[in-house]
């Protein structure tokens, strides 16, 4: 068996964490209900400052799929 450091996807650390495997380095918005009911308490609060919303970049192109575009006129909308 191999012991050391592993990477998760997002899901996978949204189940791991409050089964107390260790930190997960996600939004807060995403956790707040878990660190309400108690399971997940922040760490490292001073090293991660607020910031107003989520952040989009992609590259400009003539032609994008409609999905995506759909996507980031939601995402304005929504602003």
């Amino acid at each position: 068996m191999r012991s050391g450091a592993g990477s998760l996807s997002t899901l996978s650390m949204m189940r791991a964490a409050p089964a107390g495997c260790g930190l997960a380095y996600l939004p807060e918005d995403m956790v707040a209900p878990y660190i309400a009911a108690g399971p997940l308490v922040p760490s490292l609060g001073e090293w991660c400052p607020p910031f107003p919303g989520y952040h989009l970049h992609f590259p400009t192109r003539r032609q994008t799929f409609p999905a995506f575009r759909l996507l980031v006129d939601a995402l304005r909308h929504q602003a």
